[in-house]
């Protein structure tokens, strides 16, 4: 009975105290003759994307909570000519008693030129000023781009999108989220199913193509240049329009539902 006494206490604490978190880090560089492409894929993992002046793409994925190694988080690295793929995964199925702290970082190096495709399933997406093709995609995560010139797709099922001071076309879609951008842009697609959209369109923009803003749940803010010509369509379903600069109305005006031109259209 007493030795019964003396160790159920032990066993408790056993299952109590936190684990301490353990650590681990791969890096890589991959040599460049031209313009890169890279693609990044991780499931469970923050990825931080910078720039240098140097001819190579650097990785460094460093992990707490996770050994870099085969049952664990396992990392597949591709590289052919300009282009780089990065895989990070983890375990599937994994089981243990106590709190844990768990995190995977997934942190990139590329020169400023770069064609880049990053898609995480459970992690924040931030990237610098770079000049080319970029798509970012989460399942849950924030998304971050700014001082960037190209072509743009952001895509996040829970999390707000933040594009600031791009030069390009843009398309934006959140599903639970609010979506902030400003820029100079040439096309313009946002839309989310349940947040916020506030969009600054600067001097300089021009329509390629049709724009669209759209927000399921939500309130929208659309800032417009002075010099940017085109015909409008708004409508609401529950709320009301407000406009606060000049424009021709087509047809009837209402608190629901406005078709104008701007500058001539």
């Amino acid at each position: 009975m007493n030795r019964l006494v003396r160790f159920a206490p032990v066993a408790w604490l056993a299952l109590s105290i936190p684990r301490l978190g353990s650590a681990d880090e791969w890096k890589h560089e991959y040599t460049l003759t031209g313009r890169p492409a890279v693609v990044l894929r991780a499931s469970d993992a923050h990825i931080q994307v910078g720039t240098w002046d140097q001819a190579r793409v650097a990785v460094r994925v460093t992990t707490t909570g996770w050994r870099i190694r085969p049952g664990e988080v396992v990392i597949e690295d591709r590289s052919a000519g300009n282009r780089t793929e990065i895989e990070v995964r983890e375990p599937v199925v994994h089981f243990s008693l106590g709190i844990e702290h768990r995190r995977i970082l997934v942190e990139v190096t590329v020169p400023a030129g770069t064609d880049l495709d990053a898609k995480t399933s459970d992690g924040a997406i931030d990237l610098p000023a770079l000049q080319g093709t970029i798509r970012a995609r989460t399942s849950d995560g924030a998304i971050s781009l700014d001082g960037a010139r190209g072509t743009f797709v952001l895509s996040s099922s829970d999390g707000r999108i933040a594009a600031h001071g791009l030069d390009g076309a843009l398309e934006a879609h959140a599903s639970d989220g609010a979506i902030t951008v400003d820029g100079r842009f040439e096309a313009l697609r946002l839309s989310t199913s349940d947040g916020r959209i506030e969009a600054v369109v600067a001097p300089g923009s021009r329509m390629k193509s049709d724009w669209s803003v759209s927000t399921g749940d939500g309130s929208i803010v659309l800032r417009l240049p002075p010099d940017l010509e085109a015909n409008l369509e708004a409508h609401v379903g529950d709320g009301h329009i407000d406009v606060d600069f000049p424009i021709t109305t087509q047809g009837r005006f209402g608190h629901h539902d406005l078709r104008a031109t701007l500058h001539g259209g």
